[in-house]
């Protein structure tokens, strides 16, 4: 998710009135990973992808 009209990917989600960064409370450049549900798995910064990688592959997510 961004904030950032120009973005492109075919996940990418372009949150250009920050509804879901203040519904999660997003400061700065943060991933924040949510389940369908609507649970949050996990928070962390930006640079650190491969954690949530992790996360993903060792829950089956």
């Amino acid at each position: 998710m961004t904030t950032d009209p120009a973005a492109t990917g075919p996940d990418t989600v372009i949150d250009t009135d920050g509804h879901a960064h203040r519904a999660y409370r997003v400061t700065g450049d943060e991933l924040v990973f949510v389940r369908p549900d609507g649970y949050v798995a996990a928070r962390r910064p930006a640079d650190d992808l491969a954690a949530v990688l992790a996360l993903v592959a060792t829950n089956g997510l």
